[in-house]
């Protein structure tokens, strides 16, 4: 479509994205983002992400839903990295078939149109239906994705998703997700306030 200029019922969104997409070179026939963090890497680095306190959080309120519809949970860094990933067995193996896993690289440079790497480059929640995917094997899944900020600077820290079927694209799955994004963005601005140091707070 994006060769023959055809955009015709896109959202400006998606048809935005895909262009960006044939302009990072990203191929729509193949889901092939890097693993640009192997598993020593990805553990260290995850440890030290500031997501990392509130990923257990994120676990109880939106993994255990997403597993319950048949989904994947991801959160992702700054920049796209896949830092975590839970579901169910088998979906995390029908996952692993376009590369969705920890330590990929799901930014739009690298991965074409996707919640996650759109959320970020938009720095706002997006939803991304089946066939608005730029690549054509993860037309199959539907995601909704949002940033996750820190409230004191208001740098992106990462990106919270679900991906599953046709039913993530709803409407409901969307407020969830930006509701679990704001719910981290206070607690992680609650765990800074307690522990800031005894005096250390400006008058």
């Amino acid at each position: 479509l994006i060769e023959q200029g055809v955009t015709a019922g896109v959202r400006e969104i998606v048809a935005d994205s895909w262009l960006r997409s044939v302009a990072a070179g990203i191929k729509a026939d193949t889901s092939d983002p890097p693993i640009t963090l192997d598993p020593s890497a990805l553990r260290q680095y995850r440890a030290e992400h500031p997501l990392a306190q509130i990923f257990p959080l994120l676990s109880d309120v939106l993994g255990q839903a997403a597993q319950e519809c048949d989904a994947v949970m991801a959160v992702a860094d700054e920049q796209g990295q896949l830092l975590w990933v839970s579901g169910s067995v088998g979906v995390l193996r029908r996952a692993e078939a376009i590369s969705f896993v920890e330590g990929a690289q799901w930014d739009e440079g690298h991965a074409g149109t996707n919640a996650p790497g759109t959320a970020l480059r938009l720095d706002s929640p997006v939803t991304i239906r089946a066939a608005e995917h730029f690549v054509r094997p993860v037309q199959r899944w539907s995601c909704a994705a949002a940033p996750i900020h820190d409230l004191a600077t208001g740098a992106i820290l990462g990106v919270v998703d679900v991906t599953g079927g046709d039913d993530i694209g709803s409407a409901q799955t969307s407020a969830m997700i930006r509701a679990t994004a704001r719910m981290a963005e206070a607690e992680l601005a609650r765990i800074a306030a307690v522990r800031q140091p005894w005096g250390s707070a400006t008058a």
